[in-house]
């Protein structure tokens, strides 16, 4: 199967460069057709530079020249990018420790299941993913799948194109919002279909050590009334 795998970048080199070592290779573990699009935030000279030199045949880069966004970076490349029939959404600070073929466990639960619409995988401790609201629990494809509330968090999301396009994409009340939050209470009120954690699946943040980052984040958060808050309508520029 295709999957397309969309990722956004910005400012943090040196995670940058340990996610997309880890992502790169997740994708040869995987025995189906992945590929990796990068969507860069106008990051500073050394990053681009670097993402730049990532092209390859499983990587393609697109820089933006303005911070758009998570959601509307994204929308952008998958509006623009091949077609596919499994979507991945992967934030920059994820990476992959034990070697598991997570991406094709995420696909063989997605395709064995019509009723599931979204499926994460599970992250550390304390980084935000409240997993206690998920009492219910299956088993599809020997993976074990808590869900039972739209509180799944974030950060790694599989789902199928169709289910992408019908809520047409991220479409958060803007740029700095919940990306993810808003795009699986879609799938969850309006479609209808399970969003679940795999817990055979465990990926990690990278720490935030990069100190201007941090400055960013907490100015960005402080200003949030000077950007466009404009919905999101789904669908962007062409590249």
């Amino acid at each position: 199967m295709k999957i397309n795998i969309y990722s956004p970048t910005y400012y943090r080199l040196e995670n940058t460069v340990e996610f997309v070592a880890s992502l790169k290779e997740s994708v040869a573990r995987s025995r189906h057709d992945a590929k990796i699009f990068i969507a860069d935030n106008n990051s500073p000279t050394e990053m681009k530079k670097y993402l730049m030199g990532q092209n390859d045949d499983n990587v393609e880069v697109h820089l933006f020249e303005k911070n758009y966004g998570k959601g509307h970076a994204i929308n952008t490349l998958h509006n623009n990018v091949r077609k596919s029939e499994l979507v991945l959404s992967i934030d920059s600070d994820i990476i992959c420790k034990d070697g598991a073929n997570w991406i094709d466990r995420m696909v063989s639960v997605l395709v064995d299941n019509s009723d599931i619409g979204i499926i994460s995988a599970r992250f550390q401790e304390g980084v935000s993913h409240n997993y206690a609201l998920l009492k219910k629990r299956m088993t599809v494809r020997n993976s074990n799948l808590i869900y039972g509330s739209t509180q799944i968090g974030g950060a790694c999301i599989m789902l199928r194109s169709e289910t992408w396009d019908k809520a047409r994409g991220y479409n958060a009340p803007d740029i700095y919002a919940g990306d993810d939050g808003t795009l699986i209470n879609h799938v969850y009120h309006r479609q209808k279909k399970k969003v679940v954690v795999c817990t055979n699946i465990t990926l990690y943040h990278l720490d935030e050590n990069d100190d201007k980052y941090r400055t960013w984040k907490i100015n960005r958060m402080r200003n949030r009334k000077s950007h466009d808050k404009k919905p999101d309508s789904g669908y962007y520029e062409n590249l």
